[in-house]
């Protein structure tokens, strides 16, 4: 019995996706089991993500020097300290500190500072008597950040590695180029003060060169009291603000805009603002009651009835001339029996100006009176 074409094309079509199925399968599995190696840069973990001195620290207890490593730096610090070693953004800027830093370093204080890649700093931003204080001439940052290589005399030897320079370093005529030439110094000396182009080589991620090592304890090795050893934690030298500037750019950003249109909103007018447009028509007595309660606002009341008074008694001149020839007392008395108003009222309604709104009301209605009563 023979099968229809339409069965043989079902069955031919299911073991093709059968076989089709069972090769990929078969080519995951065998990949599966192939031995791979994978080799992840985990970074730093532990204290050494937060202190870039760690690797120094143990490194100098190695050597039996007696460290700690602080976030700020003090001048309380420097009471127990023979060696200093701080970015030059970290060192303090006010006269007072600078000298008690100076006396320090008179009293043989050894200070290692230098400039850090991830922050630049222009010279003419630092005190004068700081630059002096460190032998610096000048220093200007630099763009792109190129990696040099120094070489230094070590006694036995040259000691060459690397540094990441974003500066150009001139020192005073008086210090003593280690590395580098004048105007471009990777590493100088001045009286009690060493000088790096760039201090991140004693960090966590510098110090496992060995030249870098090497160079460390040379510097340390030229005092005969470098025992105690004071690390300024470079990471936390910048201020708030440079801190949120160099990893908040965008956040800043915003916030300066919104500000700028808060206080826009916000902040008192200059002049009058811009009268809103109405569509409808208002009634007379509507303006007139808008006039007249600005006059009320603004303590002018009698600008309200100064008019009204004056034009009442020029009706009173033209229908009866003979009043304008009488005396103020006269005038209230003929006017008061003419009108048959109460004559206090009359010698109210000329005299005297309206103190509040009853007053005034009074006021209006007694001149009213008057008008169509002559």
């Amino acid at each position: 019995m023979s099968m229809s074409k339409g069965r043989i094309g079902i069955i031919v079509t299911a073991v093709v996706i059968l076989v089709s199925l069972t090769y990929y399968a078969w080519v995951s599995l065998a990949g599966n089991f192939k031995k791979t190696t994978t080799i992840e840069h985990v970074g730093f973990r532990g204290s050494a993500k937060t202190n870039p001195f760690l690797a120094a620290e143990r490194f100098l207890k190695h050597y039996q020097y007696k460290t700690v490593t602080v976030i700020q730096y003090s001048r309380s610090l420097l009471e127990k300290a023979d060696v200093v070693v701080v970015p030059i953004s970290a060192l303090p800027k006010e006269d007072y500190e600078i000298a008690v830093l100076e006396g320090w370093l008179n009293e043989g204080g050894m200070l290692i500072t230098g400039n850090m890649p991830e922050f630049t700093l222009n010279s003419r931003f630092l005190p004068t008597r700081l630059k002096n204080l460190v032998g610096l001439e000048s220093q200007i940052p630099t763009e792109p950040e190129s990696s040099l290589d120094f070489s230094v005399d070590g006694g036995q030897g040259l000691l060459k590695g690397k540094m990441s320079v974003s500066h150009r370093v001139s020192p005073t005529r008086q210090a003593e180029v280690i590395s580098g030439d004048k105007d471009n110094t990777m590493i100088y000396l001045y009286r009690s003060v060493t000088f790096l182009n760039d201090l991140s080589i004693f960090t966590n991620e510098d110090l496992r060169d060995e030249e870098h090592a090497a160079l460390f304890h040379n510097i340390l090795s030229k005092s005969d009291y470098s025992q105690n050893v004071v690390l300024i934690n470079s990471l936390n030298s910048l201020t708030a603000w440079q801190w949120l500037w160099k990893n908040a750019k965008i956040p800043m950003a915003i916030f300066a805009i919104c500000l700028f249109f808060y206080i826009l909103k916000y902040t008192k007018r200059f002049g009058p603002t811009t009268p809103v447009e109405s569509l409808d028509r208002r009634q007379i007595l509507e303006h007139i009651s808008a006039s007249g309660q600005y006059f009320w606002r603004h303590k002018k009341q009698d600008a309200l009835i100064k008019k009204v008074k004056a034009e009442l008694k020029e009706v009173i001149f033209v229908k009866h001339p003979y009043l304008k020839n009488l005396q103020n007392e006269q005038f209230y008395i003929e006017l008061s029996e003419m009108t048959g108003e109460v004559k206090a009222e009359v010698v109210n309604a000329f005299d005297s100006e309206p103190k509040n709104e009853e007053e005034f009301l009074e006021t209006i209605l007694t001149l009213k009176s008057l008008r169509q009563n002559l």
